[in-house]
């Protein structure tokens, strides 16, 4: 093995120890609880690693950027921002392979070559006046058309406002797609990563402005707008994407501590649900107060029918005493005593 590829691998794990110690260290720095959201369930893991972004870009990333801005002119940045979209050409064209768009992916092809040549290595857009438009492709995408649509807001160290598709998608497209992991000379490879994330940041400049005053909360700004520009990009690849569409449920889903646990233990009542013994003696308690109902609709039903037996036998002497006594026999239907609810009128 010789010394460049020795320094390869051990900056490549150099890399991959300091994101995951970040990771790590930012998922206990958020201690501050918030409202869960659907497209947003790291939210606190989430803006602590915003925070930080900010932090490293108000010291280290910001004033390059600015630097960078002022000592050049902006024919040049043009022309720096062409060369870095058509090295994007490889991955793109790949990715519309990928996703079965053959036409696409020979305009891509297209837009590479001509650039590469006739645009001096791509720093002049020549294809563009050709007709050969700039359509952006990746490997999220291409993972969402075959069926990862939907993926949780995730907030990456030192890159900012993500998801973890489009995470693998980003490793995806910088090892095997782009030219970086291929180039024999690490130094100059590390520039010219570092020139990029450089000249992205400085692109962003002119907006912060419209960010500081339009934005209450820059976190739910940056989100939002993200969600928002991925799912345009989906749609005009024919994909529908759903940020949020696997981390949705009904409240009615969930037991007590579940929701409660969701919406914060601080308004958690004592008891959120009812102890065994307790629903036990609720049960009985009913059981007996709808028998001494029944029992005393029993009692009053009797009572009125007696009352109604009483008033008719008292009309029937009255009336045996208004007529004149004669040697005729009285006859009565015999009373059926079997349902006591129905009152009975006898013949004379």
């Amino acid at each position: 093995m010789n010394k460049k590829n020795a320094f390869r691998i051990n900056y490549k794990n150099i890399t991959i120890a300091t994101s995951l110690a970040l990771t790590l260290g930012l998922t206990g720095c958020g201690t501050t609880e918030h409202p869960y959201e659907p497209q947003d369930p790291l939210q606190t893991i989430n803006r602590g690693t915003f925070k930080f972004n900010q932090e490293f870009d108000k010291f280290v990333l910001k004033p390059l950027a600015t630097g960078y801005k002022k000592i050049t002119p902006a024919p040049v940045r043009d022309g720096v921002n062409n060369f870095y979209w058509n090295l994007a050409e490889i991955p793109t064209t790949i990715n519309n392979l990928l996703q079965g768009h053959p036409k696409d992916a020979m305009d891509s092809l297209g837009r590479l070559a001509i650039n590469s040549t006739a645009g001096i290595l791509g720093i002049f857009d020549v294809a563009k006046h050709a007709g050969l438009e700039r359509k952006e492709n990746d490997f999220g995408i291409t993972l969402a058309k075959y069926g990862f649509t939907s993926s949780p807001y995730f907030v990456i160290p030192f890159l900012g406002p993500s998801n973890f598709r489009d995470g693998i998608g980003l490793l995806v497209d910088y090892d095997p797609f782009s030219i970086f992991p291929y180039m024999n000379s690490v130094k100059a490879r590390n520039i010219l990563l570092g020139m990029d994330y450089v000249r992205i940041r400085a692109n962003f400049l002119e907006n912060e402005d419209v960010l500081d005053v339009a934005a209450l909360d820059q976190y739910t700004l940056l989100r939002d707008a993200y969600i928002q520009r991925r799912a345009m990009q989906m749609e005009q690849h024919g994909v529908t994407w759903d940020q949020a569409k696997y981390y949705e449920f009904d409240d009615a889903d969930l037991t007590a501590d579940e929701y409660w646990a969701i919406d914060g233990t601080e308004n958690m009542p004592e008891s959120t649900v009812e102890p065994p013994l307790k629903a036990e003696n609720d049960k009985k308690t009913s059981m007996k107060t709808d028998k001494k109902s029944v029992e005393t609709t029993s009692s009053e039903t009797s009572k009125t029918v007696a009352n109604k037996q009483k008033s008719i036998s008292l009309t029937t002497e009255a009336e045996k005493k208004s007529v004149a006594p004669t040697k005729t026999t009285v006859m009565s239907e015999p009373v059926d005593n079997t349902n006591k609810s129905e009152a009975f009128i006898p013949t004379l």
